[in-house]
């Protein structure tokens, strides 16, 4: 005998709408009960488990938006920023003119990415995704600033600059590891399009 029944065994000798109310509290106790195991399974005991439908469909809308980012980076800022420090290449003022297109593009990348609709266990990593682009924008800025900079106080913005795109990759590495784990609990498994720390 479970102990609801045990329970509703000793209320057995009360008055008859004791007991239908005792009858009502046992049937809500066994759904909440039933509810509440229904969402330990889909969701592992972490909140609300995003479906198989959910994760593709939200990471097919920022890949894109992912891939253009990285391009930025790779393109625009990383060589942009080597010949500032070699007083080589490009210009200053042609830099600081990029810097200006690189915040303005990442100000919009973010917009855009915070327009897709993130299912709720990818919210935080929607939210460190955010995160990541805001240091980008933060580093945009400080290149900008470098550019315009005589050469004597150059390099304290620049370095104020890396260490902001450092930290913009890294939240942008810790959204990726929540994208994959999310990804492998909904049975896809892992993609080589973002970072993975093998669920780590």
């Amino acid at each position: 005998m479970t102990s609801a029944a045990a329970a509703a065994g000793v209320r057995l000798a009360v008055p008859r709408g004791a007991r239908v109310l005792a009858g009502v509290v046992v049937a809500v106790a066994a759904l909440v009960s039933t509810v509440a195991g229904v969402v330990a399974w889909r969701t592992g005991g972490d909140g609300m488990r995003a479906t198989a439908d959910e994760v593709v469909a939200y990471q097919a809308a920022i890949e894109p938006l992912v891939t253009e980012w990285g391009r930025i980076e790779i393109q625009g800022m990383r060589p942009a920023i080597g010949d500032l420090l070699s007083g080589e290449g490009v210009p200053p003022e042609t830099v600081e003119g990029e810097a200006a297109a690189w915040e303005s593009a990442f100000v919009g990348l973010r917009e855009r990415m915070r327009a897709v609709p993130a299912p709720p266990s990818l919210e935080a990593t929607a939210k460190t995704f955010d995160a990541a682009l805001q240091r980008y924008i933060d580093a945009a800025g400080l290149f900008g600033r470098a550019a315009a900079e005589s050469s004597e106080g150059r390099r304290t913005l620049i370095d104020a600059g890396v260490a902001a795109a450092r930290d913009g990759a890294r939240l942008y590495n810790e959204a990726s590891y929540g994208l994959q784990d999310v990804r492998r609990r909904a049975g896809l498994g892992p993609t080589d399009v973002f970072p993975d720390n093998g669920g780590q």
